[in-house]
């Protein structure tokens, strides 16, 4: 049985990382981790930390357009130590960057002081993406000629694996994954 883990990752955290660290407390916040994918450069802390097992975030797509996204979600923010020399944006982005693409990730979408990264453990994003695709079009036709749907209420976006309902580590899982939804717009 292929496990399927996927893990969405959204940094945001860039403008955090150059600015000097103002406060007194120069430790991580309590219960908080790095990302188990990736090391922390030298020198910084966790200032703050929140994780959610399964829950919706926002995210970029390769336009720069904003989606929603299901899965595990990170959001760790770290801080410079104090007195230490922070690195510039484009050395803590080339950082994390070389990071993801070393486990098989990819960047998804890059502005100013963001990136938005993801990392499919199993390295089949391609052929799920193309497979959500196909099934969203088949419902949309299946809507437009069986049921009278008029073609400009419906478009079709096939977003694969990004965006599972329950864990692909099970049978159960992973038939639950392979869906279509319908969303208002």
């Amino acid at each position: 049985m292929k496990k399927n883990v996927f893990l969405i990752l959204g940094l945001c955290l860039f403008a955090l990382l150059v600015t000097p660290v103002l406060s007194v407390a120069q430790e991580d916040v309590p219960d908080s981790k790095d990302h188990p994918l990736l090391t922390r450069m030298p020198d910084f802390y966790i200032s703050d930390y929140e994780y959610k097992e399964f829950d919706k975030a926002d995210f970029k797509n390769s336009k720069g357009e904003d989606i929603k996204v299901e899965g595990h979600i990170f959001d760790i923010f770290y801080q410079i130590k104090e007195g230490k020399k922070a690195p510039g944006k484009v050395q803590v982005l080339r950082n994390y960057e070389n990071a993801i693409k070393k486990i098989g990730g990819s960047t998804v979408y890059e502005a100013k002081k963001e990136a938005w990264l993801k990392v499919v453990k199993d390295g089949k994003i391609a052929y799920n993406m193309k497979l959500s695709q196909t099934r969203a079009d088949a419902v949309v036709k299946t809507l437009i000629t069986k049921h009278g749907v008029s073609p400009n209420r419906l478009k079709p976006y096939g977003v694969g694996p990004l965006t599972p309902v329950a864990s692909n580590e099970t049978d159960e899982g992973r038939a639950l994954n392979r869906r279509v939804e319908l969303v208002g717009r």
